[in-house]
């Protein structure tokens, strides 16, 4: 599918220059400050494009903003292959991040029904193509995409970089992004849909309501009678006919580069800021997604600061073998949403039938404490005086990644669940408060690790990650409450009264 391929691919731009740091610093003599600067450039890029590209793909169709992120991509793997100085790594990262907003929110989002068709090569239609119980499996599946562009691309670079030449591997990107561009060209479909109704009027003869029976009236049942079943005939007419009158769309058609609706650009981030601070369960799922994938920003670019230096002095091959851990523990971790789809249909069976989104929250204790605690197993045995062998580190990222996999699986299906109507607009603020933290932890950095030491930073990292993990516990308590009081709320967004 098409929105996998974009997805794996987009997000090896974050990674693929942690794994050039080492090379860039002896043959630059750029310091690991600025490169992480660049780091951080990169997720403001993100941060914006995702009020700047997720509104007009709304208005004006994904397939136009899909080409044009993805030209803007390929073009700018070129001008990294060719680059020089820092200013040249600055502004690529920063336009980088820009053009993969389309990953972070276009794939994720469902706008109004009304507007766009069900189509499945996108993760957006996750809640419209999945039953509740199927649902943390196919984020599970989204989520193993992610970590193969994340985890995996840096294992492949490291081998690809390991003789210095860092320019093929940007090289070899800019072909396959080239590729991409040509199928998205000619091949990749506009989802947007725009339907055509033609309902009537209801007619002042109709009646507005119709007997059940032969008798319009039902007589009043006393006391120790039994009830009278009414048993209503069925035709074996289908319910849905297809009128094949109306012409398929032409490939041209199909192929349209604007889909134009009467959205207001500005009234689409307004929706998007108002569901993210509406509703509770929204800034749940965008503060745990945020604050897993910060931990994994920070992690990266500790492997590339400390590994390349004394007692390490791993090249680009063992820096891009350290990722190895955590790919791992995230795919068992993305594994846990299949296991959340079997637990909630006991959960719902003891419930007399009834789902509540808040049962899948009961799972997250024990992913909760394996984060916190991988992350600061890789810190302290990263950080002793003579280093430990590389295996304990790799040991603690796998356990942080299995913790981090099933935590984002899980709370981005709790958003899902709880509101699905309006999961689209709701995703927008989600990656970008996804964006907006690991921006701030990527400038903080390096000035935090000179001011406290690598021991003592992941231990305090590691504490906030494991208060932060366990933000589902007032969730499970208060969280139908919550979501009783919002119905209000919910039912007039989703029926197109959005604010």
């Amino acid at each position: 599918m098409p929105f996998y391929r974009v997805t794996s691919h987009n997000l090896d731009r974050t990674s693929l220059p942690l794994i050039f740091w080492v090379l860039w610093n002896q043959e630059f003599g750029w310091s690991y400050g600025q490169l992480n600067n660049a780091n951080a450039l990169n997720y403001v890029g993100t941060t914006v494009g995702c009020i700047l590209f997720i509104p007009p793909a709304v208005k004006y169709g994904r397939r136009s903003m899909y080409l044009l992120t993805t030209a803007i991509i390929f073009a700018m793997a070129i001008w990294s292959a060719r680059m020089k100085t820092l200013t040249e790594l600055y502004i690529s990262q920063l336009i980088f991040g820009l053009a993969s907003a389309t990953n972070e929110s276009i794939v994720e989002m469902t706008v109004r029904k009304s507007y766009i068709a069900k189509d499945p090569t996108d993760w957006c239609q996750i809640a419209d193509l999945y039953f509740v119980h199927q649902r943390g499996s196919a984020n599970g599946l989204y989520m193993v995409m992610v970590m193969i562009g994340s985890f995996l691309s840096p294992v492949i670079a490291g081998y690809m970089a390991a003789n210095g030449n860092w320019r093929l591997c940007y090289w070899i990107t800019t072909a396959v992004d080239g590729a991409l561009l040509l199928y998205f060209c000619f091949f990749f479909e506009e989802s947007k849909y725009i339907p055509r109704l033609e309902a009537q009027q209801l007619s002042s003869e109709v009646p507005t309501s119709f007997p059940v029976s032969k008798k319009d009236n039902i007589s009043e049942i006393q006391p120790g009678e039994m009830s009278t079943c009414v048993t209503l005939e069925t035709s074996n007419a289908p319910l849905h006919r297809i009128n094949s009158d109306i012409p398929l769309l032409t490939w041209r058609q199909r192929m349209r580069l604007v889909t134009r609706t009467d959205e207001s650009l500005l009234g689409i981030v307004r929706t998007a800021v108002v569901i993210l601070f509406r509703f509770p369960a929204v800034m749940y799922t965008a503060l745990t997604y945020a604050f897993c994938l910060c931990w994994i920003s920070a992690q990266a670019s500790i492997i590339s600061i400390v590994f390349t230096q004394p007692p390490y002095n791993f090249g680009t091959v063992g820096v891009g073998n350290m990722s190895l851990g955590v790919f791992i523990g995230c795919i068992l971790g993305s594994a846990y949403g299949a296991v959340s789809d079997r637990v909630i249909l006991w959960f719902t069976r003891k419930n007399y039938g009834y789902y509540e989104p808040e049962m899948r929250l009961q799972l997250n204790h024990f992913p909760a404490v394996c984060m916190s605690g991988g992350f600061v197993m890789f810190g302290i045995t990263t950080a002793k005086q003579q280093g430990m062998h590389w295996i304990y580190p790799s040991i603690g990222s796998a356990i942080f990644g299995f913790g981090l996999g099933g935590l984002s699986d899980v709370a981005l299906c709790v958003t899902i669940d709880s509101y699905q109507a309006i999961t689209g607009e709701a995703f927008i603020g989600v990656a970008f408060m996804r964006n907006a933290f690991s921006i701030a932890i990527s400038f903080a950095l390096v000035p935090w690790l000179d001011a406290q030491g690598l021991q003592n930073m992941t231990i305090v990292m590691g504490l906030w990650a494991l208060a932060m993990a366990f933000l589902h516990v007032p969730m499970m308590i208060w969280g139908k409450r919550i979501r009783e009081k919002t119905e209000a709320s919910y039912k007039r967004m989703a029926t197109g009264t959005r604010v």
